[in-house]
């Protein structure tokens, strides 16, 4: 589906969520401000304009947005041109640039009525990937009828330009030291705190995909009868609130576990996790990105970490509730925010 925008001639392709892997446009949904950019892949050295949409007015904004990668911030919406995006003049509305990854926006609209594109920055493209997002902690943008103030959310969506530049893969003649976690620790916060994991490093084969390619299952409901995961299938998680493990999961060597944006696996409610891989065969649990995008690099995520990000996943949450029967050995996590919360305190 496509929208465009009047005289400003920008095309508004509504994607997959979290991340528009072709450099485009992403959703713009009802009260949410977001990025919008045009769809064609960037010429080094190109000057390239993003512009700011709200689908309700707005009375006030700033909007802190960030850029990473091979580009220069050159421009933004000022005190100058305000006006032509539906700010009144006179609020100081001259953008903060840091050429080298950040630009803030803001602008008030007395009437309360600044409503689709609101602004603009530009930057120029030179090479690789770079990515262009909302920073939602530095960001603020409200409506004001008068007696109430209604607060916007903003799109966690991310918009791509140009293509990754990968290292070439050195793949090892043995067994490599790979990060594996264990169950060594105690305590650790609830779900979405901040939180500290134990790791230790063992040398092993490193995983290698099948010959043919296997099912895809998708897992978006709570786990409340006995199941078996075995290699011939990848699970994939895709519930961003994450899925709670409330009976006995066994998940066997060699199988893979791919996660979406925020997802995880919570053992609670006298839950039993059993993710035992062995030294040849050790369980993988990596995100969609990997999986579905760089395939040939599952299990060499060491070798991209310096590469990518970001890490939007933690696959394993012990709670307090859960069976202390669980058992976490040999597994291989890559790419997550935080690899293994434990809770319970002691385990078998």
């Amino acid at each position: 589906m496509q929208r465009s925008y009047g005289d400003k001639g920008v095309v508004e392709w509504v994607l997959f969520p979290f991340v528009c892997a072709e450099a485009a446009v992403c959703t713009a949904s009802v009260g949410v401000i977001s990025l919008i950019a045009e769809s064609y892949p960037p010429e080094p050295n190109e000057e390239i304009t993003v512009w700011i949409h709200t689908d309700e007015p707005l009375f006030c904004m700033g909007l802190g947005i960030a850029v990473t990668g091979d580009a220069v911030i050159t421009t933004a919406m000022s005190e100058a041109d305000c006006a032509d995006f539906g700010w009144d003049n006179g609020w100081r509305s001259d953008p903060y640039i840091d050429p080298n990854g950040f630009v803030y926006l803001n602008g008030v609209r007395w009437a309360g009525d600044a409503n689709g594109i609101i602004g603009y920055f530009k930057f120029r493209y030179h090479s690789g990937q770079v990515a262009v997002w909302i920073d939602s902690t530095s960001s603020t943008a409200y409506g004001w009828d008068g007696n109430s103030v209604t607060y916007s959310s903003f799109s966690t969506d991310a918009l791509l330009f140009g293509e990754m530049v990968l290292p070439p893969l050195r793949k090892p003649q043995g067994p490599t030291p790979v990060l594996i976690q264990c169950p060594l620790g105690s305590g650790g916060p609830a779900r979405y705190e901040p939180n500290k994991f134990s790791e230790c490093s063992q040398p092993f084969e490193m995983f290698s995909m099948p010959d043919s390619e296997p099912t895809v299952i998708e897992i978006n409901s709570d786990i409340t009868s006995n199941q078996i995961w075995d290699a011939n299938n990848v699970y994939y998680i895709t519930e961003p609130n994450g899925i709670n493990i409330q009976a006995l999961l066994v998940i066997e060597p060699g199988t893979t576990v791919i996660f979406g944006y925020a997802c995880g696996l919570f053992v609670n409610n006298g839950g039993v996790l059993i993710s035992r891989g062995t030294p040849d065969k050790p369980i993988l649990y990596t995100s969609d990105f990997m999986y579905f995008y760089y395939p040939e690099y599952i299990g060499y995520y060491w070798q991209v970490f310096p590469y990518y990000g970001p890490h939007y996943f933690c696959p394993i949450y012990i709670e307090r509730t859960a069976s202390p029967a669980a058992t976490i050995t040999y597994n291989m996590i890559e790419g997550a925010c935080r690899g293994y919360c434990n809770r319970k305190h002691s385990l078998d």
